[in-house]
């Protein structure tokens, strides 16, 4: 089989002007392989030239300065005396645990009017463990108390003996934060952050239900929203988080969004999920079964509790004509139907599940051809009920993966101009204001107003388009380009390619929309530096493939076997019902099986043919093939001054609660100057693991793939890793670049090039905000003018630059924003940049921290390289949110994830979890990786 056309073949791409660098001049011009070669020449660095811990090297100055709001509020005072933890517990006199948070509170208010105890005339938060300094104890000391409480919650006795026991463990000195904050040590004491945060918490619990440290109001209908033709709702709330900064501590406010299962019979839920019409002739194909199970599995379910109000209500279970509660978890469904579905009961008879119920609980199931579901988690003996007596139980988190149809509205509601959402911010610090009593006894004050904090403004760099070009280069604005008279730098032949319809000719795909659409596709492919000498491709329609995975892989297969020969494209045009299990099953086979780029379109682009929507999919189709859009129209100078790989690291854990599917592990390399072209490296793990347990093979797989390349190794290396918690920075980033250092020493002996490592963290809760109004553009740091250039001087839309103000025609900072005072870390290295245009809601920057830095990259020119990196993203004109490598390697862990999803559906028929893959047949610890087809290696596959 052939490998797809390397954008440097003889006839088929138009090379870059320029020309590469010096190192990469005499780099091999055949498409990339990872092969090994141990008589490359590769240059040496030296011994670990970077600390441990990187101190920040000082702040950046190029750009335009300006002042942004920031949602964080100053403490003007905070506490330097010395707190004690107690681990509290709450036990009946059997030694039961009392989880309720009412019972236990009330069993410690009990407690605390106690003289002997050691809560006694103390301020203190429940289930906290910190009391304020007159409670001293030794560590070790426990206090057990077995007492009466005077009521509590409904359904217990009043005077319920409780027994209530505390073990001293920590003391915490408050004045170590206070050194961290100054500068005199380098690690900000997590235990005094922690109960800064339990204090600061305590109130707004008490109020509404808590999701780690967001809090969501209890009973309000304006936080909760109803997403329409769909099983859940979305939540409105807010977070709160204790932060430092050099000479400060601040309280960090956002708002906070959480999805909830709607509750209700699970049938209702299992036919919004699988989008079908409930009657008594519905039935399941292996697509839908898929999509509720993974949708499903691990929900809560009840039986009824009273005989039910409507013909499709949930009926109860009786036994001697008394209603019995049964309560269930999801861990799988049967292959077959309620009325086939088989057990062997404990006399050894055999009967079908739906007669089963019919004679122990005397009801008739309505709806024969539903599968059951299996409510316990073993898989050699479920326990199978019908879905029909199951009632979805209230308040369960939904964390698994929302449809197209769910994400819309949920933007909808959650995307919030900053203006209104600065507002909210403030709203909530306002509602979460503990009483002056809490705040007094634990000396602790906090400004009523968000932070102001300097910002500078970074200049776009430009950008190289093909010679063809009406004008090559372009300067973006505003954080965008446009491909108007542009051809792409490197632009592929497409000779062979055929069009796979997979709905009907009547309503979804007719013929003549389907043609204009493949016309407009040709033409825009041609003008923008493409050439498609096959301008009318086979087309193929095949509406019944949709309903089973084999079907839609044997299409395909019938096309790549078929006599117009193998093709360099398919592209596939996508009903809406189920299109993300279809287009999962299409990347599964063509990606592992076929070797062959496809090219997914849903089915709303077909009748509109739009321009700018086929030049955005030509971009597409030209990466997998193997062109380029564009590149920097100036080099860039840290990386072609010397061989420079830059790696993007990302890990995708499975849904919450699915414990069948395993981690993913992507790692993606630059093999060139330009940064445009990357080897991609995929690895699956344990569940949850975020720590690359195959590192040093990934690696490895870069670098050679950089030496067959450029017939030279990279002297520095730079990881952008996305995923890491603050938590994990020194294990995660330790294991990792001594991953590298072992991949070096796997490709050539005492080879040791120079590494920086920088986590990306885009999961925090800083948001900054543009100061507008009148004189915010005037002179000292400058403002914003937002709109159209309101105010004195500026850049962006107005061109130039003033007297230090910035203009900017949309309500959220402008690209290119970065901010390293102010809210940063007190001593180590990090900033916040905004790259990208917020068009719709607020914009999210994204937080980078330099964990190692062995190359000691001036703190401007790494800003510089960051934001740079942010605009070759090859299938878009915008900046975007984060380096373009991290944004790679995440789209390369989603593309395998794809891939496991399509081998789970077609299995997902009678499987039970048993705490590992095995049960889908995929091996220990998730299983086999399906191999990627060897000829996409080294091509943009994912694209």
């Amino acid at each position: 089989m052939s490998r797809p056309e390397s954008p440097t073949s003889a006839g088929r791409g138009i090379p870059p002007p320029g020309g590469p660098p010096p190192w990469q001049r005499a780099g091999s011009a055949g498409p990339v392989q990872a092969q090994s070669n141990r008589n490359t020449p590769v240059p040496s660095a030296s011994a670990d030239t970077g600390n441990a811990i990187v101190k920040r090297p000082g702040v950046g100055t190029k750009g335009i300065p300006f002042q942004v709001t920031a949602n964080f509020y100053q403490m003007t005072t905070i506490p330097d005396a010395t707190f004690y933890h107690w681990e509290v517990g709450v036990t009946t006199q059997k030694g039961h645990e009392v989880k309720d948070l009412t019972t236990c509170r009330k069993a410690l208010e009990v407690y605390s009017k106690m003289p002997t105890s050691p809560l006694y005339q103390q301020t203190f938060m429940e289930n906290t463990f910190c009391i304020p300094p007159s409670a001293s104890a030794g560590k070790g000391s426990r206090r057990r108390w077995n007492g009466k409480t005077a009521a509590l919650k409904q359904g217990m006795a009043k005077g319920k003996s409780l027994v209530v026991e505390l073990q001293h463990v920590a003391d915490i000195d408050m004045a170590e934060l206070g050194k961290a904050i100054k500068g005199e040590v380098l690690e900000v004491p997590q235990k005094c952050i922690q109960l800064l945060n339990i204090v600061l918490g305590h109130h707004p619990s008490a109020s509404h239900f808590t999701v780690g440290q967001a809090f969501y109001p209890i009973n309000d209908p304006q936080s909760t929203f109803n997403l329409a033709n769909s099983h859940v709702n979305l939540h409105v709330g807010y977070r709160t988080s204790v932060r430092t900064s050099r000479g400060k501590v601040m309280l960090n406010v956002d708002v906070a969004n959480t999805l909830v299962l709607k509750p209700g019979p699970l049938l209702d839920i299992m036919a919004r999920v699988a989008n079908l019409r409930l009657d008594q002739n519905t039935t399941l194909n292996p697509i839908q079964r898929g999509v509720i199970t993974s949708s499903l599995l691990g929900v809560k379910v009840s039986s009824a509790t009273t005989e039910p109000s409507g013909p499709n209500g949930v009926p109860p279970l009786k036994q001697d004509g008394e209603i019995k509660l049964w309560s269930w978890k999801i861990w799988g469904f049967s292959k077959d139907s309620v009325t086939k579905t088989t057990f062997t009961d404990a006399d050894g008879k055999t009967m079908t599940v739906a007669k089963y119920f019919e004679l122990k609980y005397g009801v008739r199931v309505r709806f024969p051809n539903l599968p059951c579901f299996n409510s316990d988690r073993s898989k050699t003996e479920p326990k199978w009920i019908p879905m029909e007596f199951a009632i979805v139980d209230p308040k369960q988190l939904y964390r698994k993966t929302l449809d197209g149809n769910m994400s819309r509205q949920m933007i909808d509601i959650t995307c919030q101009p900053p203006s209104i959402r600065e507002r909210k911010i403030q709203d909530a610090f306002n509602r979460i204001q503990s009483p002056a009593s809490i705040m007094d006894a634990f000396n602790l004050k906090i400004g009523g107003g968000m932070m102001k904090v300097d910002a500078r403004m970074l200049p776009a760099p430009r950008l190289k388009y093909g010679a063809n070009s009406r004008g090559p280069e372009i300067q973006p604005r505003d954080g965008a380009w446009n491909l108007r008279d542009k051809t792409m730098l490197v632009g592929m032949e497409l000779r062979n390619w055929a069009v796979v319809c997979f709905g009907d000719q009547q309503r979804t795909f007719p013929p003549m929309a389907v043609q204009k659409f493949v016309t407009q596709m040709v033409s825009t492919c041609n003008n923008t530096g493409m050439r498609i000498t096959m301008a009318r491709p086979n087309l193929v329609w095949e509406a019944g493939a949709i309903r089973d995975q084999d079907c839609i892989a044997g299409v395909l297969e019938k096309i790549v076997k078929g006599p117009a020969g193998r093709p360099q494209l398919i592209m596939c045009l996508l009903p809406t019902p189920n299109k993300d299990a279809i287009y999962n099953a299409i990347k599964h086979y063509a990606d592992t099986i076929a070797g062959i780029p496809t090219q997914c379109v849903a089915d709303k682009h077909i009748a509109k043919a739009s321009p700018q929507y086929c030049a955005n999919v030509c971009m597409k189709i030209n990466m997998k093939l193997g062109g380029i859009t564009s590149e920097l129209s100036t080099k860039l100078t840290w990386v072609s001054s010397k061989p420079t790989m830059i790696i993007g690291i990302d890990v995708t854990h499975p849904t919450f609660g699915d414990k069948t599917m395993p981690s993913i592990a992507a790692v993606v390399g630059t093999i060139n100057a330009g940064c445009s072209q990357y080897y991609s490296s995929l690895r699956i793990q344990d569940a949850r693991m975020e720590t690359l347990t195959e590192g040093s093979v990934q690696f490895a797989e870069c670098l050679r793939a950089f030496i067959a390349k450029n017939k030279i190794g990279p002297a520095r290396i730079l990881v952008y890793r996305d995923g890491v918690s603050e938590g994990e920075f020194d294990s995660i980033s330790k294991t990792e670049i001594n991953a590298i250092r072992a991949a070096a020493e796997r490709v050539k002996a005492g080879y040791r090039p120079a590494i920086t490592y920088v986590a990306c963290q885009k999961r925090h809760n800083a948001r900054f905000f543009p100061i507008v109004g009148p004189g915010a553009g005037g002179g000292g740091r400058g403002g914003f003018s937002g709109r159209g250039g309101r105010g004195g001087g500026g850049a962006g839309r107005g061109g130039g630059s003033g007297g230090g103000g910035v203009s900017y025609p949309y309500d959220n900072v402008p690209p290119g924003t970065v901010i390293d005072t102010g809210v940063t870390h007190p001593t180590l290295h990090d900033y916040f940049m905004v790259s990208h245009a917020g068009l719709k809601g607020t914009s999210r920057p994204v937080h980078y921290q330099v964990l190692r830095d062995e190359n000691r990259i001036n703190q401007d020119d790494l800003q510089a390289l960051t934001y740079e990196l942010c605009h070759l993203y090859g299938k878009a004109t915008r900046a975007v949110s984060v380096v373009t490598p991290v944004y790679y390697a995440h789209i390369v862990a989603a593309r395998a994830r794809c891939w496991f999803s399509a081998m789970k559906n077609a299995q997902s028929i009678n499987y039970s979890p048993s705490g590992s893959s095995e049960s889908l047949g995929l091996g220990q610890g998730g299983g086999r990786l399906p191999k990627l087809h060897s000829d996409l290696e080294g091509s943009l596959w994912y694209m």
